[in-house]
């Protein structure tokens, strides 16, 4: 019998999906789970050893679910959200030290998203615009 110890739970935007956590152990295939709500089945299995409640859900899917992105070391990696096939990157964005990831939550032609990447004497925010072919990076500090 698997007993899961959820503690926090998310809809992707088209509630096609939902987002569950649970604390990290060594033992563990994933704490960081994907389910099609649908059917019940698991579709992606990720490890997230940190929590933060304000970069939560961790996972974020484009307004109309065509892509689903996860900030991971040193990088942005979007999917497949229509499939959650987390073994195939769509697209990989570098940006090193980046801790959480943000996407636009209204439908538009280009998606657009956003990166938390804290800085040691500055907190810094990098802000990528238009499509994810060609994305730019615009720099924001406080």
């Amino acid at each position: 019998m698997i007993v899961l110890m959820i503690q926090y739970i998310a809809w992707s935007p088209l509630e096609t999906f939902l987002v569950t956590w649970e604390r990290h152990t060594p033992s563990s295939d994933g704490n960081l789970i994907a389910w099609k709500v649908e059917t019940g089945e698991i579709v992606a299995k990720l490890h997230q050893k940190t929590f933060v409640k304000d970069f939560w859900p961790t996972l974020q899917w484009t307004a109309d679910e065509a892509l689903c992105g996860y900030a991971v070391s040193n990088e942005v990696q979007f999917y497949d959200g229509k499939t959650m096939n987390t073994h195939v990157v769509k697209y990989r964005i570098k940006c090193e030290g980046v801790s959480a990831l943000f996407t636009a939550s209204t439908a538009s032609a280009s998606y657009r998203f956003a990166v938390f990447k804290p800085e040691k004497k500055v907190p810094c925010i990098c802000v990528g615009l238009g499509g994810l072919e060609n994305c730019g990076i615009l720099l924001l500090s406080m």
